[in-house]
């Protein structure tokens, strides 16, 4: 009960001196500029993008991935929100200290969080804490423990990408973790999630620019940014799309002004897979206001057990999207992808999942790509999802407004 008193009063704190409301101001709610305007408003830079490759299996990514990374001959970079070492991923795990070993660099980052997952990784969880014992660069962000009390509010920043980068020239982004749930599980144990790989020299040396310095601000382990080549030579057979790299960092505004950007540019329909949608005010207008210029915003959301996300139906409802729940018979494993598809042009994926905590409170990463034929095939790729789940009725919505769920939902937005 202590525990919990703490976080709610971190909670209340953290959400009095964050704001959102740079979603729904200009440039992001300026309708009368190009989406591409908005974005080089907010200062963030086109950049060139191979279609992206989805691995929608992480057992598909497990085992790609672990190919990357024995493959590698310059460098990896790893980040990772829940990372755990396990039987189950054990050849991935080994494949990173052996390249290692092998005098490849390899940088290493996970959230704090991660040797207190309370997902079912944690019964297979094997800390990573022994990467301190190899030559693998690890830094673990913003430990969990007493001691770090002392930074108060600061506690509740999450390190929450997922960012793969190989050699300079092959980069990933998405919504797995690495850790048992995320890549090694089987059946219904194993979330429903998504990677996207593709080649983009900008989005890697736009991570990197920041990354190094933010890692030697962190760690007593310096690393050199002349270390981390790019591979600048175009793919001839990989024709290249305009795109942007996002690269969220708690007091920054650019995520928010990108979702805005996209929200606003909108002129027929937006489909959303949002993963935990604890959504404010400001968020909730960005929406509303494109439902009322007669977009159709359409989102799925996943059973979670907890139930907790269950307090914000209603609004959502209210406001006009056309929101589905999957049903907790089809036993299907979590759905944790992180998607935004707008007038079947654009796509938005990363680690952002559409809530508050991603918007405010989190490091993340993402990108949004135009290409009207990527879009289409996500797109198909939600509609079976939403076809598959079920309407919620306002009656429904109205019996889940409880205080019970409100305290849930207040720590879900913070917490994640």
């Amino acid at each position: 009960m202590k525990r919990l008193s703490i976080v709610l009063l971190l909670s209340f704190i953290l959400l009095g001196c964050t704001s959102t409301a740079s979603m729904v101001q200009s440039p992001s709610s300026d309708t009368s500029l190009g989406l591409e305007e908005k974005l080089q408003k907010a200062g963030i830079d086109k950049v060139l993008m191979t279609e992206p490759k989805i691995y929608y299996s992480g057992t598909e990514w497990l085992a790609h991935l672990t190919s990357l990374v024995s493959n590698a001959k310059k460098y990896v970079v790893l980040t990772s929100f829940l990372a755990s070492d396990s039987q189950e991923v054990e050849l991935l795990y080994q494949a990173i200290v052996k390249k290692a070993k092998e005098g490849v660099p390899v940088y290493f980052l996970v959230d704090g969080v991660g040797m207190f997952d309370m997902t079912e990784s944690r019964y297979h969880l094997i800390p990573l804490l022994y990467l301190n014992d190899t030559p693998v660069h690890f830094l673990e962000f913003n430990p969990m423990s007493t001691a770090r009390l002392i930074s108060g509010s600061a506690l509740l920043y999450r390190y929450h990408q997922k960012v793969i980068i190989i050699d300079g020239q092959t980069m990933a982004l998405g919504g797995m973790n690495l850790n048992y749930i995320s890549i090694g599980a089987t059946g219904a144990s194993l979330q429903r999630d998504s990677m996207y790989e593709f080649s983009s020299p900008g989005a890697i040396q736009e991570f990197l620019d920041w990354f190094v310095p933010w890692w030697n601000d962190h760690s007593w382990d310096h690393i050199d940014r002349d270390s981390f080549s790019i591979e600048n030579q175009p793919d001839k057979e990989k024709p290249s799309r305009d795109a942007w790299f996002i690269n969220q960092v708690p007091g920054n505004k650019q995520l928010l002004q990108a979702y805005g950007s996209l929200i606003s540019s909108a002129k027929e329909s937006i489909e959303i897979l949002p993963f935990l949608p604890a959504l404010d005010g400001n968020m909730l207008k960005a929406l509303k206001e494109a439902i009322d210029r007669g977009v159709k915003v359409s989102m799925v959301i996943s059973y979670d057990p907890r139930t907790s996300d269950r307090y914000l139906y209603l609004p959502l409802l209210e406001i006009g999207v056309q929101m589905r729940l999957e049903s907790e018979k089809a036993d299907l494993g979590l759905l944790h992808e992180k998607l935004m598809v707008v007038d079947g042009r654009y796509v938005l994926f990363g680690s952002s999942n559409f809530n508050y905590r991603s918007m405010a409170l989190s490091y993340e990463s993402s990108a949004i790509i135009d290409d009207p034929s990527f879009a289409v095939t996500v797109q198909k790729h939600f509609q079976q999802y939403f076809d598959d789940a079920v309407e919620v009725s306002l009656d429904e919505a109205k019996k889940w407004r409880t205080v019970d769920k409100y305290l849930m939902h207040l720590l879900m937005t913070v917490g994640g």
